[in-house]
């Protein structure tokens, strides 16, 4: 059983804790209504239903549709599925970045680049990828100092 506080410090604590609570709340669900928003947006840019992302993906047109309607977050193996039914980046879908897959690769330098890195084998893959990382933080030291 929770103990009644004794002193003022100890109520606002409390309210503390229940407003920060509220504000994760909200930020959760304005997410999940922005990520269906998303969702919605791209379907209907593919010229697709509810019923042939149904289709494609193996989710359920109920789903579906309580994603897009904002009621329901998609776990990840959902997340997963409907990124490659819509043809988008995760980090799109949910709202981590702004360009799609689609808008990146219009640019042709950077499409070709991403063809030829997908024809590297794993240990190439890696090793330009650890290079992005280490020119990166070389990079991030350069601007600090």
């Amino acid at each position: 059983m929770q103990s009644i506080p004794e002193n003022r410090s100890d109520v606002e604590k409390l309210v503390d804790k229940g407003e920060k609570r509220n504000l994760v709340d909200s930020e959760y669900h304005r997410r999940k209504r922005e990520t269906g928003d998303r969702v919605k947006k791209r379907r209907e840019e593919l010229g697709s239903t509810r019923a042939d992302l149904a289709k494609i993906t193996g989710i359920s047109e109920s789903t579906i549709s309580f994603i897009e309607q904002g009621r329901s977050a998609p776990n990840l193996e959902t997340l997963i599925l409907l990124c490659e039914g819509l043809q988008m980046s995760a980090d799109h879908l949910i709202g981590l970045r702004d360009r799609n897959y689609d808008d990146v690769m219009r640019d042709s330098k950077t499409a070709y680049i991403a063809r030829m890195f997908l024809k590297f084998s794993k240990r190439h893959k890696d090793e330009v990828l650890w290079f992005k990382r280490l020119s990166g933080e070389l990079l991030c030291k350069t601007h600090s100092k």
